[in-house]
């Protein structure tokens, strides 16, 4: 995982995701397989899970992964817009040095408020 991360860093950028981020991107950007927003219903006539709310911590705590959500009827990816009001730094330029690209420790957060 690693090695591809250090292959694709000059035009992405991660971070360690937080719970408040896993349930920012859930609520906001989930979908299900029918193309509809992810609601505490659908997961709990899915799942035996009770809610969004137990989802976001299984998916935190690394008991859910993300092949069980596609099991769900979850999609497991995100379609991300760009950053309302552009990004703050270059784009171009590694984190570290004045950037937007590479590995981000705590900066994650500002970005998904801002691409959700």
């Amino acid at each position: 995982m690693r090695g591809m991360l250090q292959r694709i860093k000059d035009h992405v950028t991660w971070a360690e995701a937080r719970k408040d981020d896993i349930e920012l991107l859930l609520s906001n950007r989930a979908r299900t397989t029918d193309g509809l927003g992810l609601t505490s219903k659908f997961v709990k006539e899915k799942s035996n899970l009770a809610g969004v709310d137990e989802l976001v911590s299984g998916l935190y705590s690394g008991k859910l992964t993300l092949a069980r959500l596609r099991e769900m009827g979850i999609e497991p990816h995100f379609r991300l817009h760009p950053p309302r009001g552009g990004f703050p730094k270059s784009s171009k330029r590694p984190f570290n040095d004045s950037g937007e690209l590479g590995f981000r420790k705590e900066g994650l957060h500002g970005l998904l408020v801002k691409m959700c």
